[in-house]
């Protein structure tokens, strides 16, 4: 069941990643062929195949040698370790939607820099963890300060605050905090950053929340 769960993740992930692309922002290929985004040549069935496909064409099109982008390949290589990570404490319907959610707002955030704030309530199958009460309060007026602070700033969107309060009623105060540490750790990896260009913070977030889980769950 296991080996079933990690295969199953990657091939979801690509489902959703492919449909949240052609939908929101190609509508015109949605009953179109699965094709190269540069030179519009038909991809094979085994060009199609989760995390092989990009191994396979060692990250280029076959046809033109562009290199492809390398975002679907990661989401389903992180998809197929959540569905490993959590398939004891989820169920099979909680991990789709869990997993539905985190792609499509990570997706839309990755490449047009908003979200759609009614996918945020998948999120809520974020395995909570028994945090004193206390914390919620003392997180939540560290979140209004932080909302007026930001407000002023334009630092942050408002899809971001709403994400990170999502994690600090799920996580608690202290995971939160390291939840955010490490999505800041991997913005400032990201070549925008430095170029003074809007970087997407949803999908540093969702990484950053992988890997304390993964750390609380002992891998």
């Amino acid at each position: 069941m296991i080996t079933i769960y990690y295969l199953f993740g990657p091939i979801w992930a690509s489902f959703i990643i492919t449909w949240t692309q052609r939908t929101i922002f190609h509508p015109t290929d949605v009953t179109r062929r699965s094709h190269c985004d540069w030179c519009y040549h038909p991809l094979t069935w085994w060009q199609l195949l989760p995390l092989l496909g990009y191994l396979f064409q060692r990250g280029r099109c076959r046809y033109c040698q562009t290199p492809i982008d390398p975002y679907s390949t990661i989401g389903e290589l992180l998809t197929g370790y959540l569905w490993f990570l959590l398939h004891a404490q989820l169920a099979m319907a909680q991990l789709i939607f869990l997993t539905t959610s985190a792609l499509i707002l990570a997706t839309t955030d990755y490449y047009g820099q908003w979200i759609d704030l009614r996918w945020l309530i998948g999120l809520l199958f974020i395995p909570p963890w028994p945090y004193p009460k206390f914390e919620l309060i003392i997180g939540s007026i560290g979140l209004t300060i932080l909302l007026i602070t930001i407000k002023k700033r334009h630092w942050l969107g408002s899809g971001d605050l709403w994400l990170f309060g999502i994690l600090l009623w799920c996580r608690g105060l202290l995971q939160t905090a390291v939840i955010l540490l490490i999505a800041c750790s991997l913005i400032l990896l990201h070549p925008k950053i430095w170029q003074h260009q809007p970087v997407p913070f949803v999908p540093s977030l969702l990484i950053g929340c992988l890997i304390e889980l993964s750390y609380w769950n002992g891998f």
